[in-house]
């Protein structure tokens, strides 16, 4: 069902006769066409007050345009109803139609594939540090976003080794080529 209008035009091209009538017979043309409007939206025939052959005239013409326009705005609502309709239905008929996309579940690389994944793409890192480093994390990126790609984990973890010039192989060499390995020393204990 569609709206019913709260306002109507009233067009210029006929103001000159307006113009010429008095103020009494002007204010009883717009009396008229106020209720003649909204007899039309209301769908009622009730009597428009006849005060003069100028008025009633004027009033006619006006009522042809208000109800070309009326008729017009009804068009109008009513396919905007339909179009809001039609839209509605193809959103929610989209979503239950989707096909749902398949997740392939993670599943945490072994040593022999992280090793063979680093040969091939010749990175020289450590398979166990970087399984250990992620399995104690859950195998958890940053903010608990879970590793989808471990291979992309890897190429990250090659990066960051030449980016903060460190090395994840087990044993090191400083700058004098001296080898050190990574296990903690006390002071106390003998060398």
């Amino acid at each position: 069902m569609s709206k019913t209008p709260k306002a109507f035009l009233l067009y210029l091209d006929k103001r000159e006769y307006i113009n010429e009538l008095s103020n009494e017979e002007a204010g009883i043309f717009i009396k008229n066409v106020y209720n003649a409007v909204g007899n039309a939206i209301e769908g009622t025939n009730e009597e428009i007050l006849k005060e003069g052959p100028a008025t009633s005239i004027l009033v006619r013409e006006a009522l042809k345009s208000i109800r070309k326009d009326l008729e017009k705005y009804q068009e109008t609502s009513l396919k905007r109803s339909e179009a809001g309709k039609k839209g509605m239905q193809s959103r929610y008929s989209q979503k239950s139609e989707k096909p749902t996309k398949e997740r392939k579940s993670f599943k945490p690389p072994t040593k022999e594939e992280v090793e063979s994944f680093c040969l091939e793409q010749k990175y020289n890192i450590s398979a166990d540090d970087f399984i250990n480093y992620y399995a104690a994390r859950g195998w958890e990126l940053s903010k608990g976003r879970k590793v989808k790609d471990w291979k992309a984990c890897v190429r990250t973890w090659v990066k960051n080794d030449k980016k903060w010039g460190v090395s994840c192989s087990t044993e090191q060499k400083d700058k004098k080529g001296v080898l050190h390995d990574k296990q903690t020393r006390f002071y106390t204990d003998d060398i």
